[in-house]
C-alpha cells in the first residue's frame, strides 16, 4: 500500500484575528461619534417639528369668530409661539430661540381679518456643536453650529 503524503501545514496565523479586531474597532470607534451626533441633530429636529405642529395646530383649532378678530388671533399667536419655545426648552434643547423667531402665519399673511385655509408654525434653530466639534469642523467649514428650519402647515377646518 502507498501512503498519501501529507499537505504541508499552514504557517502560523497566531495573532491575525487581534490584529483584524483592533482594525475593525478603529473604524467604528471613529465613526462612533457622527452617528451620536446624527443622532441628537435628528432628536433635536423631531423635537421642534413636534411642537411647530402642536402650535399650528393650535391656531387652527380656534374659532372662526377668534381667527377674523385681530386682537384675539394676535394672542392666539403669541400663545403658540410660547408653545414652540416651552416644547424646545423641555426637551433640553439648546440654546432656546425667543418667541420672536418663531413664525405664526395664517394663508402666508399675519393671522386675523379673515378665515384662513391653513396654518403654518415654523422656526430656524442654530445648534451649537460643542461635543463632537472635533468631528464635525472639517464636515461644516471649521463651524461647529448646525442650523435648519423646521415648520407644519395644518389646514384651518372651521
Amino acid at each position: 500500500m502507498s501512503r498519501r503524503p501529507r499537505p504541508a501545514p499552514a504557517p502560523a496565523q497566531h495573532g491575525v484575528a487581534a490584529i483584524e479586531l483592533a482594525l475593525i474597532l478603529s473604524a467604528v470607534m471613529m465613526l462612533l461619534p457622527v452617528t451620536f451626533l446624527f443622532g441628537r441633530v435628528f432628536y433635536q429636529y423631531s423635537v421642534i417639528k413636534q411642537a411647530t405642529h402642536a402650535a399650528a395646530a393650535y391656531v387652527a383649532s380656534l374659532q372662526a369668530g377668534q381667527v377674523k378678530n385681530s386682537a384675539a388671533a394676535l394672542a392666539a399667536s403669541v400663545k403658540a409661539r410660547l408653545i414652540v419655545v416651552e416644547a424646545i426648552r423641555a426637551a433640553g434643547i439648546a440654546p432656546v430661540p425667543d418667541a420672536s423667531s418663531v413664525t405664526i402665519e395664517c394663508d402666508s399673511l399675519v393671522c386675523g381679518g379673515a378665515i384662513p385655509s391653513t396654518v403654518y408654525a415654523g422656526v430656524r434653530l442654530t445648534i451649537n456643536d460643542f461635543d463632537f466639534s472635533g468631528y464635525t469642523q472639517p464636515w461644516l467649514d471649521g463651524d461647529s453650529r448646525w442650523s435648519f428650519d423646521a415648520g407644519t402647515t395644518v389646514s384651518y377646518a372651521h
